[in-house]
Order: structure tokens, then sequence, then C-alpha cells
């Protein structure tokens, strides 16, 4: 092999090592946290708690690209409360940011989203630095309401086999209110 295609090929592999800037093996620490109803604060049993994290790569022209990477779909307990265990991410290229929440319950308001807290950015990254989130869902309380929000979830960069309950739940919402069932909310 040449001396200038060593070159290449030692520091192909010290970029791919590197992540570009970042590292190959991510730990994700625990959290932990409680849902609840936001305006009498009694604890929501069986909502969906779903972390996703995303890759961000640092190879994009317009600036760092997100991903999906992961993702971990939770039922909390009668408590509300939930844990994400401490997980183990792996990337060539980029880095794993913090788990991104998606949380559900029907006839609630989800969150991320009107009526459901927190909202404010110091607060919620208050709950990143301990590890631990408190969500509140407010109730909505007209079929009006429950309609507008009923798909307010959009379209997640999740696959769907990451976010069975997720499906199952806003279906059963769906069938109080008259709707026919979605196949799918993720890509």
């Amino acid at each position: 092999m040449s001396a200038v295609c060593r070159v290449g090929v030692t520091s192909l592999l010290a970029l791919l090592w590197s992540g570009c800037g970042g590292h190959v093996v991510y730990a994700s620490p625990a959290y932990r946290g409680r849902v609840v109803d936001a305006e009498t604060r009694q604890p929501l049993a069986g909502a969906v708690v779903l972390a996703v994290w995303y890759q961000e790569t640092p190879v994009a022209p317009h600036g760092p690209a997100k991903d999906y990477h992961d993702a971990l779909e939770l039922l909390t307990d009668r408590n509300g409360e939930f844990v994400v265990a401490e997980r183990t991410h792996f990337t060539l290229i980029g880095r794993i940011l913090d788990p991104e929440f998606v949380v559900y319950s029907p006839g609630y308001a989800s969150f991320p989203g009107l009526g459901a807290w927190p909202q404010d950015s110091r607060e919620i990254d208050e709950a990143y630095a301990k590890r631990e989130f408190n969500f509140g869902l407010a109730k909505l309380k007209t079929r009006e309401e429950r309609l507008r929000r009923h798909t307010s979830l959009g379209v997640l960069k999740v696959p769907d086999a990451k976010m069975p309950n997720l499906i199952r739940l806003v279906n059963e919402e769906g069938r109080a209110l008259g709707l026919p069932p979605i196949r799918s909310l993720g890509r």
C-alpha cells in the first residue's frame, strides 16, 4: 500500500473512531419522573412516556443534522411514576443527544404542547440536570377540545414498532370520539 493510501486510510479510521468530534459510546443516564393531572395533581396511571434519542451529525452544510437514533416507550405505574433506565448508545459519527420526551394519556393534552407542563425552558433545563421530570397534563373538558388535540402529536420520527402503546392509546381516544383508527404515528 502506498504512503498516500496509508495516510488516507489512517485518517478515515481516525475520523470514524473520533465520531467527528464526538465519541463512539454514549452513556445516557437514568431519568425518572411522574405524570399527573395538571389541575388536581392526581397521578395518571397508564400514561405513555416515550423517550426519544436523536443523533446530531455535524456534517450538514447548514449546520448539524438531527436524526432519530433510538426510542423507549414506558407506561406509568399506578402512582403515575416512570423510570427510563440508563442506556448505552453507539455511533461512529456525531453524538447522541439527551432524550426528548413525549407524554400522552387519552382525554388529556399531550407533552410537549399547550396545556402540559413543564413549559418554561428553565424548568426543563433543571429537570434534565436533576434527571427527574414531573409532567402535568391538562384534562380536556369538551369533545371539541379532544378533537382538536387528538392529532396534535403530528408525525413522530420514531418507528411505529417502538411505540405500540402510544398508537393503542391514541386509537382508544379516537374510538371514544367516533374516529377511525390511525395506522401510524411514525415514519
